[in-house]
């Protein structure tokens, strides 16, 4: 689960700094330093097992140079079930290196390793480490990049490939991206040993300091892991569907505040139940 796929929208995250990004109001010339949190409550319909679920996240971004950088990000959640079921903790803590190569006439190969280290006491969400590995290619107007992640789950192994491309007009004003995302698994889970869902996000900056994005994802995902998050899903629910809207704003030019809501369905097959979750984040992303 994930509250916002995004180039977390906005530009926070370790992966922010790779990511094809609008350009920012006042960021021509910004620190290497950027530090960013969001807040996440969920609330689930129709679910006999889950209730409310809380988020709390924070990527740390440090650029070391024009052309490469690190990033570090620490999640937690807490879920709290229909009673009389124990609440239940996950943790995620993640790390990523990058490097960028400059290409004539304007564009740029990227190629990023990423970590997340999943750790749960909820005996239906597993602990696991998650590596991702992913190559892009960034130039006027156009974006594209490649990723493969691995996850040894108790139940099956989960390979995923997600493929981007994106198309930026008016300056970038305009952006029109779509993700696939192809998971294999090693047993058959919720009746499936694959699965295939197809993301199209739509981003327009209103002007440099308010920017607008709203997603669609028809499909389906097991354990979904989301690279511009570095986050992984640890749960064995499948995922059948997802939107999103998202605004975000810059107060400053060191200053950015961010609203999202996301709407997820989920079927369960031992249980015969198809649910539905909706998420609500507030976000701040400061960079002195």
């Amino acid at each position: 689960m994930i509250p916002f796929p995004a180039r977390p929208a906005i530009g926070a995250a370790a992966l922010a700094l790779l990511s094809w990004s609008l350009p920012a109001w006042g960021e021509s010339s910004p620190g290497p330093l950027k530090a960013t949190a969001f807040f996440t409550y969920g609330d689930y319909q129709g679910s006999p097992v889950k209730d409310h679920i809380g988020f709390q996240w924070l990527f740390i971004d440090y650029s070391l140079s024009a052309n490469s950088g690190i990033g570090f990000s620490a999640v937690g959640n807490r879920l709290v079930p229909r009673a009389p079921r124990p609440v239940y903790n996950t943790v995620y803590t993640g790390a990523t290196v990058f490097h960028t190569i400059p290409l004539a006439p304007d564009g740029r190969l990227g190629v990023r390793a990423s970590v997340v280290n999943v750790k749960s006491d909820d005996a239906n969400s597993d602990a696991t480490n998650v590596p991702y590995g992913q190559v892009s290619w960034k130039s006027s107007g156009y974006y594209a990049d490649f990723g493969a992640a691995s996850a040894a789950y108790h139940k099956a192994v989960a390979v995923q490939y997600s493929l981007t491309g994106g198309v930026s007009f008016f300056d970038g004003a305009l952006r029109s991206q779509t993700r696939v995302y192809y998971t294999t698994l090693s047993d058959t889970l919720q009746d499936r040993d694959s699965t295939l869902a197809v993301e199209e996000r739509v981003t327009l900056a209103v002007s440099k300091q308010l920017i607008f994005s709203a997603s669609v994802t028809p499909g389906e995902k097991m354990y979904p892991y989301l690279p511009d998050l570095n986050y992984a899903n640890n749960s064995s629910d499948l995922q059948t569907g997802s939107a999103n809207l998202r605004a975000s704003y810059h107060v400053t030019p060191a200053m950015s505040l961010t609203g999202d809501v996301t709407v997820e369905r989920y079927w369960n097959k031992p249980l015969n139940n198809s649910y539905g979750v909706t998420y609500w984040t507030i976000g701040v992303s400061y960079r002195p």
